[in-house]
């Protein structure tokens, strides 16, 4: 089967429609496991707890932070903690707004090219924020 590709703010992502068997001995798992990456996101645990691979979950709880709690922390208001994303944008000064629409179900073995346009927005965003908090070390 060929991969599905979308493009979205200039960013081509491909999506395999296998998943590895053995996840640690993957691409995806030798990028998860790396402890010099750094994963940051919202709602991480919710995603990671879908998953349901152990040797996957662990990865990720150990290279993954989310985003509200770095920017807590390094602007030293705890408050921002509880933000969302796109909150998070506005209070740091990132000119970014959410995309209206369908988005992924966590659970779905299916998504529309739309939900896959707004996750990838959502990732785009996500870096952009966490981009800026991390100039502000």
């Amino acid at each position: 089967m060929r991969p599905y590709e979308v493009e979205v703010h200039g960013v081509k992502v491909t999506l395999l429609r296998s998943y590895p068997t053995d996840v640690s001995q993957s691409g995806l798992g030798r990028l998860l496991s790396d402890r010099s990456n750094c994963f940051v996101g919202t709602n991480i645990s919710s995603y990671v707890s879908c998953i349901g691979t152990s040797a996957l979950t662990y990865m990720i709880k150990n290279t993954a932070v989310e985003l509200g709690y770095l920017a807590a922390m390094v602007l030293k208001k705890p408050s921002l903690q509880k933000n969302g994303l796109y909150e998070l944008a506005g209070e740091i000064g990132v000119d970014v707004k959410p995309l209206t629409g369908a988005f992924p179900d966590t659970n779905s073995e299916v998504f529309t090219e739309e939900e896959i346009k707004n996750a990838v927005h959502d990732v785009h965003a996500s870096c952009l924020v966490a981009n800026k908090v991390l100039g502000m070390l």
